[in-house]
């Protein structure tokens, strides 16, 4: 039976007869693989140019449309730069889904030289908004604002439908505040050590007037602010020297920090600090360029050009418009006046009371004298209550710049208290209370009612 058995073909001879071997030489003899690698996929600035003696990319298994080199390339969707300053520096805020929802990529710090960083929050019913960071131009040498640049699609600052864009939405560059304004910019990247043109949104007139702007070394409002803005900028490894100079590190350590440590910068010697905190305003593009390389990069895919150095700044006016903010002198006067205003009634009346009390007057001014059939005594007490809201009203006051016509009604308010006394003193003897059959014995009660009612002016005012 084994010596009946035909021996199987070898391999060799399977090849032969089936005419594989042929066909094998053939595809040898026509593949053009490339004998060494190719080099890395070329710059976004530069023309992909094909390398030589490459071969075209195969169609996977099992795919039945085949798609022809031209149609194969993707165009990259139209991008956008922004510079983002404030706590939008942050990733995790910008792409948050409530703003741009994941459509932003980090792609470096950046400086934009001839701006200053300020701080300021808008006047609310019962106290102050949100902080907000803005940037204004600076007509001092030196002046700089860093922040980190991010891609975006162009399409989030195009309006539809007669609708606001989205980055002008979540940058409050929209009607009715529209506090800010995207403003074409050029910044310096120093990753690569080249200037980028970008978009960063600049405070408006109507931010410095109602914000109320300061710098960050003169800011005294919420210091929690303070606290995350140092936390993002060190997260972003921006210059230390720069979050020093802003003082946001003296005014963050009022409240203890909660930034992890892989972020923190590493503790400075004492003389080393010294010597640096000497020389905030004196920093160099070196300085800032060694602080930089000490930290990770965060995209180093190169980023877009728009033609060299000289003609870009060329475009840009090199002396920016200044925003002036706004000048609180001519108000400071006109609450000098107020208050001085208001002290001197209010020492009229009490002298008039005194004498008053003497019996002086007591002819003409006794409990039967009536104005607007209401005892004078009603209208004495709600002006002392309107005087009283005054002065404490001034203590809280802002310095929003209201027209003249506003501030010339101020200095009717102790008498718009009087008149509210008149109108507490006509409710209470209406019929609508039953207070007794004589009114004079519910006098100490009148007149405490008038004298609230005066002091209510305040909150009319501030309606």
């Amino acid at each position: 039976m084994r010596s009946n058995t035909p021996r199987p073909l070898s391999f060799e001879a399977m090849i032969s007869s089936s005419g594989l071997a042929q066909r094998s030489q053939q595809g040898e003899a026509g593949t053009s693989f490339p004998t060494i690698a190719p080099s890395a996929p070329p710059l976004p600035e530069e023309l992909a140019s094909p390398l030589p003696g490459t071969a075209e990319p195969m169609p996977e298994a099992g795919s039945i449309e085949h798609i022809s080199p031209s149609s194969a390339e993707e165009k990259r969707p139209e991008e956008l730069l922004i510079f983002e300053y404030g706590l939008e520096m942050d990733a995790a805020i910008l792409n948050s889904p409530e703003r741009l929802s994941g459509q932003a990529l980090p792609a470096g710090p950046a400086v934009l030289r001839g701006y200053s960083l300020m701080l300021g929050a808008q006047q609310m019913h019962g106290g102050m908004g949100p902080t907000l960071a803005a940037i204004v131009p600076s007509a001092q040498v030196g002046d700089e604002v860093w922040g980190v640049l991010y891609r975006v699609p162009q399409q989030l600052r195009e309006s539809k439908d007669n609708e606001p864009s989205l980055l002008d939405t979540i940058h409050a560059a929209i009607e009715p505040q529209k506090f800010f304004k995207g403003e074409q910019v050029v910044v310096h990247e120093k990753q690569s050590d080249r200037e980028i043109e970008c978009v960063a949104y600049v405070a408006t007139d109507i931010a410095c007037k109602q914000l109320h702007l300061v710098s960050v070394d003169q800011w005294s409002g919420d210091t929690q602010f303070i606290q995350r803005l140092t936390a993002i900028a060190r997260k972003q490894r921006l210059p230390e020297r720069y979050i020093r100079q802003y003082g946001l590190t003296s005014l963050s350590a009022q409240i203890p920090t909660m930034v992890p440590p892989s972020v923190l910068p590493e503790a400075l010697p004492e003389e080393q600090g010294r010597s640096e905190r000497s020389s905030f305003h004196t920093m160099t593009d070196t300085d800032l360029h060694a602080d930089l390389h000490r930290s990770m990069e965060a995209d180093t895919e190169p980023l877009p050009t728009f033609g060299e150095q000289e003609s870009m700044l060329s475009r840009i006016s090199p002396t920016p418009k200044l925003l002036v903010p706004i000048s609180v002198v001519p108000m400071q006067r006109w609450l000098i006046f107020f208050a001085l205003y208001l002290a001197l009634l209010l020492l009229v009346v009490l002298t008039f009371s005194v004498f008053q009390g003497m019996g002086m007057g007591n002819g003409v001014l006794n409990n039967h004298f009536m104005l607007l059939d209401v005892p004078w005594l009603i209208m004495l007490y709600g002006l002392l209550g309107g005087c009283i809201s005054c002065i404490v009203s001034l203590r809280s006051v802002h310095f929003e710049s209201p027209p003249l016509f506003v501030i010339i009604t101020w200095f009717t308010r102790p008498f718009i208290g009087a008149l509210l006394a008149i109108f507490a003193h006509l409710l209470l003897t209406s019929g609508f209370f039953v207070m007794g059959d004589s009114a004079q014995q519910h006098m100490p009660f009148f007149l405490l009612v008038a004298a609230f009612a005066g002091y209510c002016e305040g909150w009319i005012f501030a309606r």
